[in-house]
């Protein structure tokens, strides 16, 4: 019986179509270790793309980093700088909402490859974030410029346990959303509470859930602020 012959060139399609199972499994693990550092600090799971994609390129699928809503601070920053830096494409990343301060952006020097940073909602001041441009002069950064009362306002908020988000209201004016809802916070600490807020331009929202206020307190707090919407 004759034995069918095979080409060398459908024998490597073969060949490359077995492989690429095993490659996509290498690729999807190589991601996966190369985000596990930044999920740790931020304490929840980092996706590639939007479209999936991401994941399946390794390491190089990392173009994207969204690190924001966290309690990422200057230490944890300064343990990740060399990771950042081994990311090859990575473009964008989202630094909004934590708690680093000026000393923290240090860190950032020398991240030639990123086109675009965001820092909203950080207690930032203005000098500190444009020597930072001047460090990153092909990098868009995104930062809305703090008085000192509010930069200490999202401090002593942060302080307490809580977070602070800067949001754009109607007319292009600035706005915040308070969240307490995570903060070890009681009746008795309505006082620092509502000093710091009141130095927010605007407070849109304040998240209450989960947060140790009595209704009494509540109550207060609404009467402290009758345009926010609350949400105990």
């Amino acid at each position: 019986m004759k034995l069918p012959q095979i080409s060398l060139k459908a024998l490597f399609v073969v060949t490359a179509f077995a492989a690429l199972p095993s490659a996509c499994i290498y690729q999807v693990r190589d991601f996966r270790r190369t985000v596990s550092p930044f999920e740790q600090a931020v304490g929840r799971q980092i996706q590639g793309s939007g479209d999936g994609k991401g994941e399946f390129m390794g390491r190089f699928g990392v173009h994207r980093l969204y690190l924001g809503r966290s309690r990422l601070d200057d230490t944890q920053l300064a343990t990740l700088r060399a990771r950042l830096e081994a990311l090859p494409s990575l473009e964008t990343l989202d630094l909004s909402q934590t708690r680093i301060t000026d000393a923290g952006l240090n860190e950032l020097y020398g991240l030639a490859r990123l086109q675009r940073l965001i820092l909203y909602s950080n207690a930032l001041s203005a000098p500190a974030v444009n020597k930072l441009r001047s460090e990153l002069p092909d990098c868009k950064i995104l930062y809305r410029d703090l008085s000192p009362a509010e930069l200490n306002a999202i401090k002593a908020i942060q302080r307490l346990g809580g977070t602070v988000t800067q949001v754009e209201l109607d007319g292009g004016r600035m706005g915040a959303d308070v969240e307490l809802g995570q903060a070890q916070i009681t009746d008795a600490d309505l006082p620092a509470i509502t000093s710091a807020m009141q130095a927010l331009a605007n407070v849109r929202s304040i998240g209450l859930r989960g947060a140790g206020l009595s209704p009494a307190g509540v109550a207060q707090l609404r009467q402290a602020f009758p345009q926010a919407q609350l949400f105990p």
